[in-house]
């Protein structure tokens, strides 16, 4: 069995998830919550089903003419998405919202629990898909 691959092998069964709808949904959350600078982060690994839900994000945005940025680091890990998270979030103008294409959220919302200055991350809005990590 084949999962999110593209490549297929004699006898083999393939099952490809379609991102485009959960990236509609997440983009259409972002805009009714208020939301103007939207970022996508994304690590360097480049496997099928991760540049497709980028794709399909970036559509999704670009249909409802919203400009995205795209941020990209390292593997998929919880210490790329704290990178990345430090990355977005010691800028001068950070974004409102963050939409993270694997298990980077997991170091993205550590970092965004210790960050006093941040309140995107916990603020009321768009549903997430891991609850945010408790302050300490």
């Amino acid at each position: 069995m084949l999962i999110n691959r593209d490549e297929s092998l004699p006898g083999s069964l393939s099952i490809n998830l379609d991102s485009r709808p959960a990236a509609e949904m997440a983009v259409n959350a972002f805009i009714r919550a208020g939301c103007q600078r939207i970022a996508f982060v994304n690590s360097l690994t480049g496997t099928p089903s991760l540049l497709k839900r980028e794709r399909d994000f970036l559509a999704a945005a670009g249909k409802d003419g919203v400009s995205v940025q795209v941020e990209h680091f390292g593997s998929t890990s919880y210490e790329s998405g704290q990178i990345l998270a430090q990355r977005l979030l010691t800028r001068k103008i950070r974004p409102d919202a963050v939409f993270c294409a694997t298990a980077l959220p997991c170091g993205f919302q550590r970092i965004c629990a210790l960050s006093v200055t941040t309140i995107f991350c916990n603020r009321a809005g768009p549903p997430t898909t891991s609850p945010p990590l408790p302050s300490r």
